[in-house]
């Protein structure tokens, strides 16, 4: 071996001599596991990004279905359309729709429940809405007519039956 230049000492070796270059098969070990564990880590992060992204779209495909029905059943004018139902063509889905009209307690309010199932390549699915509208465009005067009457009927026999 080579000695140092420092001639105190001639059985003394240089230090930076001695040392082996490279890392020990410990350290080898504890690098590859801490990098697995991080590997793991970010590939269990991204498959819950990708999952969460597709219930998003999901979600997203659904409520642009529910507007779009929506949007058509509000157009319609006449009740008797309203009441037969219809289909619709978006995308790749077929919906299917049918609408139920109730008089509710308010006066010129009516509820409209809207049975829908979409229909598509990969996936099919069944909804329901309810719709509360106050004097729709498919109203005739003399039905609110008649139904003001009832209802203030209903009030009155009400009001007489508390005293």
């Amino acid at each position: 071996m080579r000695k140092c230049s420092d001639n105190s000492d001639p059985s003394r070796t240089c230090s930076f001599l001695l040392k082996k270059k490279g890392f020990t098969l410990a350290e080898v070990f504890i690098a590859l596991i801490l990098f697995a564990a991080t590997v793991a880590i970010f590939s269990e992060t991204i498959r819950n990004t990708f999952i969460a992204f597709e219930k998003v779209e999901f979600s997203d495909s659904s409520s642009n279905v529910q507007t779009l029905v929506r949007k058509e059943i509000l157009s319609i004018l006449d009740v008797d359309i309203l009441e037969s139902g219809g289909v619709m063509r978006v995308r790749d889905l077929d919906i299917y729709w049918k609408a139920e009209i109730f008089p509710v307690e308010l006066l010129d309010t009516w509820m409209v429940s809207i049975l829908y199932e979409s229909k598509g390549s990969l996936s099919s699915s069944q909804q329901q809405m309810d719709l509360f509208l106050y004097r729709p465009s498919w109203s005739v005067p003399e039905d609110r007519m008649q139904l003001k009457e009832i209802r203030f009927a209903e009030w009155e026999d009400a009001y007489q039956n508390e005293i």
